[in-house]
């Protein structure tokens, strides 16, 4: 299985999320798909006298999904409401688990070192159920 880049509509990336796992489920092509990722960073703020805890959306408007590209998943993710589209050209063009690594870690990197408020988490999910 492969990493590929969706566009979505920005601030419902976790909604979108969820409807892909239930929709693979459903179809009975959760075999063909692995992690969905959404990468977020928390910010601890004061607001109002209270100690607040805040998420932002590091790529607003993108998601990693982990599939493997057959007709049924492109058209599968495709149809889901809120999806614009695979980044690139068909064919997609795919990123490999390495390059996703190696791009979270410089955002990891870059991000500690010039905001040492925020936190970075990545929010991982598997589409199996274990």
């Amino acid at each position: 299985m492969r990493f590929y880049a969706i566009t979505v509509w920005g601030g419902g990336e976790a909604r979108i999320k969820y409807q892909i796992e239930t929709l693979a489920k459903a179809l009975k092509l959760e075999d063909k798909f692995g992690k969905i990722l959404l990468v977020n960073r928390t910010q601890e703020r004061t607001l109002r006298g209270k100690d607040v805890t805040v998420d932002y959306m590091v790529f607003s408007g993108y998601m990693f999904v982990q599939m493997e590209m057959t007709p049924e998943t492109c058209e599968m993710v495709r149809t889901v409401p809120g999806v614009m589209g695979f980044m690139g050209n068909p064919p997609y063009p795919a990123l490999t688990s390495e390059e996703v690594e190696g791009l979270l870690d410089r955002m990891f990197e870059e991000e500690t070192h010039k905001w040492a408020v925020w936190k970075l988490e990545i929010m991982c999910s598997t589409v199996k159920t274990q």
